[in-house]
Parts: structure tokens; sequence; C-alpha cells
């Protein structure tokens, strides 16, 4: 690359009008304009080797071009560079205060560093060059909110509005503004104050006096909240915004049926976005999660009326279909979630909604169906490759599980998902030890912790399968013990952590690890667990307490070691031969 930007640099100078010579007839204007837009054009094209050499080369030409500089500062960003390109941008101002360009470049990267001191510094600076450009003053008094100088940032706002020639809605923003600030710094009253003067200013504009009525409501103060909005009710009582105002009102004030009246005519109105009527539904199903009897009717009233309003809506659909699935209508719930997919095909949730469905009900048919098609909109997402092998897994076809989760390994890019590639490994790993190939398992895994060392599946069986087939118990013990740690109150890990430890023949550990397990399992046991408590107190010498355990695995049934009817039999351990 670094060959390419001197051959670039060279073939410039040979297109000179000397071939092979820069023309000492050319003056050096005309030549720094030659080479620097051509150094602008390989920055556009990301050629930056070539930029950087052609730049370098108009800086010998001309140190203080504040263009030049600028562009400097610009490459050194594009290439992460980020304190050079700041040194370069600096100098490009201070050469060239006039330039408002270059100023707002300076003051975006202040604000993104987040030196709020120095942007403040550098708009003050240019607010005071260029009195009139509100943008300016606007910037200013942003970077004081975010230097928590907010006084200062109403002074700003104060006196533009003064300055400035106001017509209703500039007055609007600037109280509003006000009244936000007011708001964040635990003023109410004064923010009320601004709104309730532009109320008197304004009286027959019914917006100003939703957005005092609303404040109000927020403030709890519902008999002041309630005056106003019988004011607008004498001018416009259709608005949708008005029945909002006062579904909020009645729902403050406890009337739930009153404010579900009031919402199912917001739901209709086209003219409410969907991100203004969810918040409130939200709010009524809150109240209710104390309730027997919730009524569920009317959210559904509500949420059909905003669906038929903006049937294209994704939260709407997705909240609506999550609501059907609490109420045990999976049905229904997928045919909302449905349509998602066919007008937001990339829409993640929305398949990771209907593929729950199809896993919980142990569909699958649909689980595949759903995966697949997930998968040609979304190849890089892990879980529609683990759920669909998972499925495959449990119908017993082993190798079309793994042909998926290897389809997997070429789309999801380890950079961005290291977890979700790290689960594939995890999975391709229980594949190959089931198929009786323990290498090829750890080779897996040890893939898979290289992605996400935290990866407690992967530890967990790593460990366990490790120390069952004779390998490294340090290294198994190790696994177990910071599975415990991310999981400590995991049955499954508490087992897994105790049997290393049985196997290391420390039974005093492995009896304590395993009890918590069964602890943890008392509702509902599981074979394995019980099966090596019963192991442990073989070991102890309490030989017909382990019989007792050994026969209660036995009748638990799904799970235990091949082993069990031969300890049960012959009353006595037998080791699990190895695979």
């Amino acid at each position: 690359m670094r060959i390419h930007s001197i051959i670039l640099l060279l073939f410039l100078l040979v297109i000179s009008p000397v071939a092979g010579s820069i023309s000492i007839t050319d003056s050096t204007a005309s030549k720094f304009d030659r080479y620097f837009y051509e150094g602008v054009r390989q920055r556009e094209q990301e050629n930056y080797a070539a930029a950087f050499d052609i730049f370098r080369y108009c800086h010998r030409l001309n140190p203080n071009d504040a263009a030049l500089l600028s562009e400097l500062g610009k490459l050194y960003f594009a290439i992460g560079r980020q304190e050079e390109g700041t040194r370069y941008l600096e100098q490009a101002y201070r050469l060239y205060p006039d330039n408002k360009n270059y100023g707002n470049i300076l003051g975006a990267v202040y604000e993104r560093q987040g030196r709020a001191d120095d942007a403040v510094r550098l708009y003050k600076e240019m607010s005071e060059q260029f009195p009139s450009e509100d943008e300016l003053r606007f910037k200013l008094a942003n970077m004081y909110v975010q230097a928590g100088e907010i006084d200062k940032a109403i002074y700003i706002y104060n006196r533009m509005e003064a300055q400035n020639a106001v017509n209703a809605a500039d007055a609007s923003n600037y109280a509003e503004i006000r009244a936000r600030l007011y708001l964040m710094t635990g003023q109410t009253n004064k923010a009320l104050n601004e709104l309730r003067r532009l109320c008197n200013r304004f009286p027959e504009v019914n917006e100003f006096r939703l957005k005092y009525a609303g404040t109000l409501l927020d403030s709890e103060k519902y008999d002041e909240a309630y005056e106003q909005l019988q004011l607008i009710a004498r001018t416009d009582s259709t608005s949708g915004l008005y029945h909002f105002a006062m579904a909020s009102y009645y729902l403050g004030t406890n009337e739930k049926e009153a404010a579900i009246n009031e919402m199912i005519k917001v739901a209709a109105d086209k003219d409410v976005a969907p991100e203004q009527k969810l918040p409130i539904i939200l709010r009524f199903i809150g109240t209710d999660t104390d309730e027997e009897d919730a009524p569920k009717k009317e959210y559904n009233i509500l949420l059909e009326k905003i669906l038929a309003s903006h049937p294209t809506e994704v939260d709407a659909r997705l909240f609506y279909a999550e609501l059907l699935e609490m109420q045990g209508d999976s049905i229904h719930a997928m045919e909302v979630c449905r349509p998602i997919t066919e007008f937001a095909p990339k829409e993640e949730r929305a398949w990771k909604f209907m593929l729950g469905r199809a896993v919980t009900g142990q569909n699958h048919t649909e689980v595949h169906r759903i995966s697949e098609q997930a998968r040609q909109y979304l190849p890089g997402v892990p879980l529609f490759y683990l759920y669909d092998a998972i499925s495959y897994y449990i119908e017993k076809k082993g190798s079309e599980a793994k042909h998926i989760l290897q389809e997997a390994l070429e789309h999801i890019d380890a950079e961005k998902d290291p977890n979700g590639l790290s689960d594939i490994y995890s999975q391709l790993g229980d594949l190959a030890y089931e198929e009786n190939k323990p290498e090829e398992a750890f080779a897996n895994y040890e893939k898979a912790l290289e992605l996400n060392p935290r990866n407690v599946g992967v530890l967990n069986n790593y460990a366990y399968f490790l120390a069952k087939e004779g390998g490294d118990l340090a290294k198994a013990e190790r696994m177990a013990a910071q599975c415990v740690k991310l999981l400590p109150d995991n049955a499954v890990s508490l087992d897994t952590y105790g049997w290393v430890f049985f196997l290391r023949e420390n039974y005093t550990l492995a009896k304590l690890y395993i009890e918590k397990a069964l602890g943890l399992t008392a509702d509902n046991p599981d074979a394995d667990v019980v099966e090596h408590h019963g192991d442990v107190l073989y070991m102890l010498g309490e030989k017909e307490k382990a019989m007792l355990e050994w026969k209660r695995a036995k009748e638990i049934g799904g799970g235990g070691s091949p082993m069990l009817d031969k300890k049960i039999e012959q009353g006595k351990y037998i080791p699990e031969k190895k695979k």
C-alpha cells in the first residue's frame, strides 16, 4: 500500500509540464491546488495512504493553509487517530476563525469526545464572531446543559427570544425548551409558569394548552389539568391528543373505565403516533398486575384499533402478540406477529417471537420452517441455527443438526457476535460427544471458550465430559469452579462440580456440592444428581443410604448412568465405562 501511494505521487509529478521534475514555471499556488484536490479525491475514495503522501507534499508547499489542515484532520479521524486529527482541526480553526465550517467541525469533535468545556469555549467565541447565527447559540446552550449549567442555557434562550421577531411557533419552542430545562432541575413551578404564560399569550392555540395540561398531569395537579382540558373541549373535543390527555387524567384519578373509553378514541386516531399510544396502555396494564380479573379485553380492543390505524407498526404488533400470549391465545398471537415478517422481514424480534412459540409448543416442523425463513433475511443470527439444530437433535437427526451448525460457522461473524459463535461451537461439541468423539468434542469446546471464556454451558459440559473420560481433572475442576462462580444457584453446575471432586476422590467436597444440587431440585428431583449422591454416600461408607438413592434415581427415570441397574443389582459402586 505504501509503495502504491509513492508511485501515485511520482505519477502526479511526472504529469507536471516538465516531465520527470517539478516545473519551475508553475507557481507554487497552482501546484498546491492541483495536488490538494487530488488528495481530497483520494481521501474520498478511501485511498488513505495515497492521500497522506499528497497532503504531506502540499504541507511542504504551504504549511499554513487552513483547508489543507482541515483535510489532514479529517484524514487522521478516518484512520482512527483522533488526537492528531483534533490537533490539525484546531490549527485550521485558529488560522481561519472566520470560517464557520472549521469551527462547526471542531465543535462536533469536542462534543463527540465529551469535551464540554472546550465546546462551550469554542461556541462562545463563534457566537461572538457571528452574533446573528442562532444555530451557534443553540449549540452553546446545549453544551451548557450538558455541562450542567442550566441557568446559563436559559439565559441564552431568553436573549434569543428577545432579539428575534417571535411568532407563535417560535414562542412555543422557547417556552417548551425552558420548561423542559426547569423540569430537568426539578423546578416544576417555573416550568408550569412558562407554559401558563404561553397559554395566556396565545389563548386560541389548543396545542399550547395541551402541553400545559400534560405537564400539570405529570405533576399530579389533576384539578388544574381538568380545567385546562375543559377549555380545550369548548373548541375541539374530537382531537386524538385531547382524548389522550383525558385518558391520562382519568388514569391518574383512578377512573379506569373512563380512561379506557378515551383511549379507544385515541387508538383509532391516525394523527396520534403509535409511540404515544403504547405507553399509556402499558400504564393500564401496570395498574392491573395485582388484580385477579384484569380487563384484558379492553386492552385487546385498544390494540386492535391501533393496528387498524397503523397496520405496519412493529412495536404495537409485537406488544399485542405478547399480550395475547400472556392471555394464553398463542394462535392469535402468531397471527398478529406473522405480518411483521412480511412487511419488515429483517425485524429480528418478530422471528424470535414466532420461533419461541414453536419451541415452547415443541412443534419441530414449525421450528425448522421459521428458522429457515429467518436465516434468509438474518443469516448472522445464531439463534436461528441453534434452535433448528436442537430440534433436529431431539428428533434424533444428528446429521441434520450438525449440518445446520456447520452452516452457521459460515455466516456468523466472530467479531460482531463472539458469544453467539461460541454457542454454535458448544453445540457442535455436545453433538460430537454424543457421537462418541470426545476429542472432536473437546476441540470444539476449546474454540467456544476462546470466543467466550464465560460460556457456562461449555464450562459445565467440558468439565463433566473431560472428567468422565479420565482427562485432566485439575482442568475440569477449574472449569467447574468457574461455572459455579457464574451460576452459584444452578443444580447442574453444582452437580458437575461435585462430580469432579468425586472423581478426584475428594468425597467430602463432592457430598457438599451434590447435596446443594439436591436441595435445589427437591421439588423436581433429577435422576443423575440422585445417583451421584448415592455414589458419594457409598464411598463414604453409607452403603444402605447409597442403595436407597440408587433405587430412587431408578424410580425417577429420565436419566442416570448405564451402570445404575448393576449398582442396584450388585449393591456397590460401579464406575461408568469411558466412551
